[in-house]
């Protein structure tokens, strides 16, 4: 079992988990005990995960915030708005990996959207491998994006991320 399938069952037991530099705190009803062994048996796997999302999405946020600098961008924003769109751009890098090494894949033969069946010709194919209907709108797009993207901050939640400021789940 690898650490983001613990770190999902602890979540759906209950637990609320907090890394503190080579110990794991976890808060625990008592009938998750089964959940907390199994932590505790594989903290260094799970202290791994948990480090190799953060220093992930630090290293993001440290090149958003040099290349900001290096080209002017954001020239209107001040030195506090500046922070802030890097630290979701950064999000936005963690949030797509996650996505892309960790996501559930939707059925090829269903739209990643809706779930009715894919007809040939009528569908557009994401980077992901998903397909969505494109007779419809964007509506398929949209709802596949919220599935994809609520499933992903869960995900980042479990190893200690969450969304800064200025990111508003759906």
């Amino acid at each position: 079992m690898d650490a983001v399938t613990l770190l999902r069952q602890a979540a759906l037991a209950g637990l609320t988990i907090v890394p503190e530099g080579d110990k794991l705190q976890v808060h625990s009803p008592r009938s998750a005990e089964p959940v907390v062994r199994l932590l505790a048996q594989n903290k260094p796997m799970i202290l791994a995960e948990v480090a190799s999302w953060r220093r992930l999405y630090d290293e993001s946020l440290e090149r958003e915030i040099e290349m900001a600098k290096r080209r002017d961008r954001w020239a209107n924003a001040n030195a506090g708005e500046r922070i802030a769109i890097a630290k979701r751009v950064a999000w936005g890098t963690v949030e797509v990996r996650w996505h892309l090494e960790r996501g559930e894949r939707p059925d090829p033969d269903c739209c990643a959207g809706c779930c009715d069946p894919i007809e040939e010709g009528s569908a557009l194919e994401l980077a992901d491998g998903a397909q969505v209907h494109i007779a419809d709108g964007d509506a398929c797009i949209i709802a596949y994006g919220r599935k994809w993207r609520g499933a992903t901050a869960t995900g980042l939640h479990s190893v200690g991320l969450d969304p800064p400021e200025g990111i508003t789940l759906l």
